[in-house]
């Protein structure tokens, strides 16, 4: 697997990933391109919360009043020493997978719903802190997905690698690669 970031910093791309999965195939080294692995989890978007109420019958949990830009609707969650209005924050909605595997249902308490789930670093993927709210920058378009927010979203080149072809088992290898077929320029290597 290439990651197209990864192999930019090797050589000047002037094609799609796409377009460099075609010229690689022809020259030889059959090449697919890969979904972006984000893109399987679903629907995790950022999310303004409008306000933060408590219910003395819901002792640790706050109810979350949150828009993405087009509707309103309700997030009940643990972390209420960390919600405030007016910030933005990632959440998963129901039928999205987090990063870690779970999957995410409407949920009611106590006659209360919640349509989605606020993500932490780590169910997103993109973190290690499990017990924090992954805040995303004041100007986050609402609604939009948190991996191109954070500029995360990329998409990869699938190789099948035949064995005489150990030179293009590194990502360099691949750039010597696809500057042979193109000569587009290679990046100089910084060690």
């Amino acid at each position: 697997r290439v990651p197209i970031n990864w192999l930019s910093e090797f050589i000047e791309l002037k094609a799609s990933p796409e377009e460099i999965a075609e010229i690689l195939t022809m020259g030889g080294i059959e090449t697919e391109v890969a979904q972006d692995p984000y893109e399987e989890l679903g629907e995790l978007i950022a999310v303004k919360i409008l306000s933060v109420n408590e219910d003395p019958n819901l002792k640790n949990l706050a109810i979350c009043e949150v828009t993405d830009g087009k509707k309103k609707f309700p997030v009940l969650t643990t972390v209420k020493e960390q919600v405030k209005p007016g910030l933005i924050v990632g959440l998963a909605k129901p039928g999205s997978i987090t990063f870690s595997g779970e999957k995410i249902e409407v949920k009611t308490v106590k006659n209360y719903k919640s349509l989605g789930v606020f993500l932490s670093p780590y169910e997103a993927g993109i973190g290690e802190e499990k017990d924090k709210l992954l805040i995303l920058p004041e100007n986050a378009p609402l609604g939009r997905s948190i991996y191109e927010i954070l500029n995360i979203s990329e998409k990869v080149l699938e190789l099948e690698i035949t064995p005489n072809r150990g030179d293009v088992l590194s990502i360099w290898g691949v750039a010597r690669e696809l500057h042979i077929f193109t000569n587009w320029d290679l990046k100089p290597l910084k060690f």
